[in-house]
């Protein structure tokens, strides 16, 4: 395929597909130590995702408090 006379909306749907796939294959290398390592959890979930995670993890806690 010939990159230089794609549209830029064509350009961002390969980029996309692209690195999904890379982030596909990078989650086979996960072992059981990365799931609890604090840093890897960051990086693979953003800053949105780490922000909802301890949104729910203090939620959690107050109803388990309360019950």
């Amino acid at each position: 395929m010939n990159h230089q006379k794609e549209t830029s909306k064509e350009r961002r749907k390969r980029m996309r597909e692209t690195s999904g796939r890379k982030y596909l294959k990078e989650d086979k290398n996960w072992t059981t130590v990365d799931y609890f390592s604090l840093g890897h959890v960051v990086g693979r979930m953003g800053w949105k995702g780490t922000g909802l995670l301890i949104v729910f993890m203090i939620v959690g806690y107050i109803i388990y408090k309360m019950v």
